[in-house]
C-alpha cells in the first residue's frame, strides 16, 4: 500500500526527476502562464478604464445637459416674469378704459337728459 506524500516532498522528488530539458520547458510554460496572466489583468484594467472614462462621458453630458435645462428654464421664469409684467399692463390699460366708458356713458346719459328736456319742452 502507498503512503500519502505531502505535496512539498511530491513537489520536491518531481523537481529532482527533471532533466535539464524538462526543467526548461516547465520554466518556459511558467514564463508563458505568467505572461498571460499579466496580459489578463492589463486587459482588464485597460477595459475598466475605457469603462471609467464613458461613465465620465455620460456623467460630464449629464452634467452639461442638466445646466441646458437649468439654462431654460431661467429663460422661461425671465419669459414668464415678462409676460406677468405685460398683463398687469394690459390691466391697466382695461381699468383705464373702462373709465373712460363710464364717464363718456355719463356724458351721453346727461345730453340724453339734456335732449328729452329741449324737446319736450
Amino acid at each position: 500500500m502507498n503512503s500519502p506524500i505531502s505535496k512539498k516532498a511530491r513537489a520536491t522528488r518531481n523537481k529532482a526527476n527533471r532533466t535539464p530539458e524538462k526543467a526548461l520547458e516547465v520554466a518556459e510554460r511558467n514564463r508563458i502562464a505568467a505572461q498571460r496572466s499579466r496580459d489578463t489583468k492589463n486587459n482588464l484594467v485597460k477595459d475598466l478604464e475605457k469603462e471609467n472614462e464613458r461613465k465620465e462621458d455620460l456623467l460630464g453630458s449629464s452634467f452639461s445637459e442638466i445646466d441646458d435645462l437649468e439654462n431654460r428654464l431661467a429663460a422661461k421664469e425671465v419669459e414668464n416674469e415678462d409676460l406677468k409684467t405685460l398683463l398687469a399692463a394690459k390691466e391697466t390699460e382695461n381699468a383705464r378704459k373702462d373709465t373712460e366708458i363710464a364717464a363718456l356713458r355719463r356724458v351721453l346719459g346727461a345730453i340724453s337728459v339734456s335732449c328729452g328736456t329741449v324737446l319736450g319742452a
